[in-house]
C-alpha cells in the first residue's frame, strides 16, 4: 500500500512551485501592464476625440436648413427632400446595420428604385470600394470604441435640370476605434478614422422620369479619407492607422475635422 508522506516538499519540487508561483505573479503583472496601457491608450484615443471634435457631434449636425421653394420644388417637397437626405445620411454613416453589419438595405431603400439596384451589386464583392464615397463599412476586425461617431458639416441647396432637386452635403464623420491589442498607441489618431463626405442628393421627380427612376439619386460625390488602413480602404473598408503603418498623414490634424477646410488635392492611399 502506498505510503502517504508528509512534511516539507523535497528541494527538487519546492523550487518548481516556487518558480511557477513567480511566473504566475510575472504573468498577472504583465496582465495588469497591458490593461492598463489599453486603459490608458482608451482614454487618450476619447480625451482626443472629445478635444479634436468638440464643435461635433453624433446627429445634431445633420439638421436639415430651412425649406424654401427651389425651381419647379415648392417648400413641401423641399422639405420632404431634405428629411430624405437626412435619413439617407444616417442609414449610410451612422446605422450599425450598414456601418457595422454591412447590411445596406435600408439605405438602398431609401433611393430611388432604379439607383438602388444599380448600387446593390456591389456591396459584399471585390468592387465594393466603388461605393466608398457613399457609405462607410467599418472593418470587423477593428470594432469601435463604445461611443458615437461625431459628425460636423451641412447641407445646402440647389435647382439642377428640370424635374431636379439638388441637396449638396459637406460632413466630415469621426469613428474611435478600440486599440489593437498589444500594439503601442504613439499618438490619439492612430485610432480615430476621419472621412470627409462632399456627396450631392438628386431628388427627381416629375413627368421627365419613369417611375423607377423617380426618388433620391447619388450624384457627384468626393471626398478624402485620413489616418486609416490603406489595405482595408481598397476593399471598401474602415480600419484605423494602427493596424497599418503606411499611411499618408498631414502635419496638422485639426483641419480634418473641419468641413469648411478644402478638400486635400495630393496624399492618401498609394494605388
Amino acid at each position: 500500500m502506498n505510503q502517504l508522506h508528509t512534511g516539507r516538499t523535497n528541494g527538487d519540487v519546492w523550487q518548481l512551485l516556487t518558480r511557477a508561483r513567480r511566473r504566475r505573479r510575472v504573468r498577472v503583472v504583465v496582465a495588469c501592464v497591458v490593461v492598463a496601457a489599453v486603459g490608458a491608450a482608451i482614454t487618450l484615443a476619447l480625451g482626443t476625440f472629445d478635444d479634436l471634435v468638440d464643435r461635433q457631434d453624433t446627429a445634431g449636425s445633420l439638421v436639415p436648413p430651412p425649406a424654401v421653394a427651389v425651381g419647379d420644388f415648392d417648400v413641401a417637397e423641399v422639405t420632404s427632400a431634405l428629411a430624405a437626405v437626412h435619413d439617407v445620411l444616417v442609414a449610410s454613416r451612422l446605422d450599425p446595420l450598414l456601418t457595422v453589419r454591412h447590411d445596406p438595405s435600408t439605405f438602398l431603400g431609401l433611393l430611388a428604385p432604379d439607383a438602388g439596384r444599380q448600387l446593390a451589386p456591389l456591396f459584399g464583392t471585390d468592387r465594393q470600394n466603388e461605393v466608398a464615397s457613399l457609405v462607410s463599412l467599418l472593418d470587423p476586425n477593428s470594432p469601435l470604441l463604445p461611443v458615437e461617431p461625431k459628425v460636423d458639416g451641412a447641407m445646402t441647396l440647389g435647382a439642377g435640370s428640370t424635374g431636379e432637386l439638388i441637396v449638396h452635403t459637406n460632413y466630415v464623420f469621426v469613428y474611435a476605434f478600440r486599440p489593437a491589442g498589444q500594439v503601442p498607441l504613439t499618438a490619439a489618431m492612430d485610432v480615430l478614422v476621419v472621412v470627409r463626405a462632399d456627396v450631392d442628393y438628386v431628388l427627381r421627380d416629375g413627368q421627365r422620369w419613369s417611375r423607377g427612376s423617380q426618388g433620391l439619386w447619388y450624384g457627384a460625390a468626393g471626398g478624402h479619407v485620413y489616418s486609416i488602413s490603406c489595405s482595408a480602404y481598397r476593399t471598401g473598408l474602415l480600419a484605423p492607422a494602427q493596424v497599418e503603418r503606411s499611411v499618408a498623414a498631414s502635419d496638422e490634424p485639426g483641419a480634418y475635422f473641419d468641413p469648411a477646410s478644402p478638400l486635400p488635392t495630393t496624399g492618401g492611399c498609394p494605388h
